[in-house]
């Protein structure tokens, strides 16, 4: 959990920075969505046997939480 929360951490000043972009495309830019995926911010649920981190609900509320403070979309 410390190491997505540390990745997903490094890269919320480039989420920040595309809160105008994100909101015109209605969407994540999709090299931000890749760098996100890379960081396992899309994974938090995903059973560790398919290679998932499998957090429990309240440490994946904290990677959601870190996002949400720059970025509520």
């Amino acid at each position: 959990m410390a190491d997505i929360l540390a990745r997903v951490a490094a890269l919320l000043p480039e989420v920040a920075a595309a809160r105008d972009e994100a909101e015109r495309q209605r969407r994540t830019p999709p090299g931000l969505a890749a760098k996100l995926t890379a960081a396992g911010a899309y994974q938090l649920y995903l059973p560790r046997a398919i290679g998932g981190p499998e957090l429990p609900p309240l440490q994946a509320f904290r990677v959601v939480e870190a996002l949400s403070r720059v970025d509520g979309s």
